[in-house]
């Protein structure tokens, strides 16, 4: 595949349908993103800027109405982890309380001001955290949640080594990958990675690649995969996500792959604020209702 055509399939923007331009797709997404998150900031009780690190972007908010004993529910923002924070991340929130969870949005640095394996190993250290919280507070589940790069993030956080010294894997764990990036070989090549600025090279791109990691020491865990891509997500994404569902139902894994019906990279997490919203459902039936 040429760079032109690269380029192209790794521009979300370029495959809405809902807009004239790419421009409008991203006008519109920040909006309603961050105004959803305003409006949860408001509404619900949050503890804000929870360090689970030293590092200044190494903060989570934790939004709860009952926060002893309910269930945890994660969210880690896209932005080709090159943009948007927590402050912009919220818009979740609402139906996942309204249904007896409570929801913790990460920070994490940015590229280039960090390299993509240091931000990895910061989400790494961040669910840690999250699992210490859960044993600490009793919750029922974990579940972690991810869009376009957060999902590459949520897929690189369970590796063999990672693990050995959570305490509590034992309760129920469910991992929501939504229109994610899990094979970073050809993504260098584009304008995402202009300049280099993930820092990815020969020697690191497949251990950056959660398609090249072993997830069998996960079959003997309660936990399950739920990936989905959109419809008009372009054709390498649906491939991506289509490729690591596969990767882990050969390590023996309980996974499940949705292509939902008419969305776009942006509105099938912008839906993430409706209850009605079938990934968001799917998330309460096993995250939120036990």
């Amino acid at each position: 595949m040429s760079s032109e055509e690269l380029d192209k399939e790794y521009s979300p923007s370029y495959w809405s349908k809902r807009f004239k331009t790419g421009e409008e797709v991203l006008q519109n997404h920040f909006k309603i993103v961050e105004e959803e998150t305003q409006r949860n900031l408001k509404r619900y009780n949050c503890k804000r800027n929870i360090r689970y690190g030293d590092r200044e972007m190494e903060r989570m908010d934790i939004y709860f109405n009952t926060e002893q004993g309910s269930p945890i529910v994660v969210y880690i923002h896209g932005g080709y982890w090159q943009e948007l924070t927590k402050d912009q991340s919220a818009y979740c929130v609402s139906p996942l309380i309204e249904n007896g969870g409570r929801v913790i949005v990460l920070d994490y640095d940015l590229c280039p001001n960090v390299k993509l394996e240091e931000i990895v190993q910061q989400i790494r250290k961040a669910i840690k955290f999250v699992f210490k919280y859960a044993e600490n507070s009793n919750a029922q589940s974990v579940s972690i949640v991810g869009h376009s790069a957060g999902a590459h993030l949520a897929a690189s956080v369970l590796q063999e080594e990672e693990i050995q010294d959570i305490s509590n894997l034992d309760r129920p764990v469910s991992v929501f990958l939504i229109s994610g990036v899990y094979d970073l070989t050809d993504l260098r090549k584009t304008t995402v990675n202009r300049n280099n600025l993930l820092s990815l090279d020969d020697t690191n791109v497949k251990k950056c690649s959660p398609i090249f990691h072993d997830y069998g020491h996960l079959k003997s865990l309660n936990i399950r995969f739920y990936l989905y891509v959109a419809e008009n997500d372009s054709r390498v994404f649906i491939k991506q996500s289509e490729n690591f569902h596969n990767h882990l139902l050969s390590s023996g894994l309980q996974t499940e792959l949705r292509i939902v019906p008419v969305c776009d990279h942006f509105d099938i997490v912008e839906n993430l604020r409706h209850s009605d919203f079938e990934i968001i459902r799917k998330i309460i039936e096993q995250a939120v209702v036990i």
